[in-house]
């Protein structure tokens, strides 16, 4: 019997739920991880002696699989403020104050 438009879901996956193949394949790469945290360590470190650089790449990329990325926001702001302006870069830490 075809859906009708307007009656209930019957059946199927409920929403939300993950795909099964899914969560086993992210299970069995948690696990080579996780038993793999010393081989790890010591590879990053023996490309860190030779490419820090290329170290430290990949430790991110492999940071994504536990730490996922955020999602950037756009934000639009139409204002004519005058004043003090101060800029934080997020980088360092410091403080810019300017004044328009």
């Amino acid at each position: 019997m075809p859906f009708v438009k307007g009656q209930p879901k019957k059946g199927g996956r409920k929403k939300g739920t993950g795909n099964k193949d899914t969560e086993l394949i992210r299970e069995a790469i948690s696990d080579i991880v996780a038993g793999n945290i010393e081989n790890i360590q010591k590879w990053l470190d023996d490309i860190a002696g030779d490419d820090p650089s290329k170290a430290m790449n990949l430790l991110l990329q492999l940071m994504e699989y536990k730490i996922p990325k955020l999602s950037r926001t756009e934000m639009k702001v139409d204002a004519d403020v005058k004043g003090t302006t101060t800029v934080i870069n997020l980088g360092s830490g410091k403080k810019d104050e300017t004044t328009t």
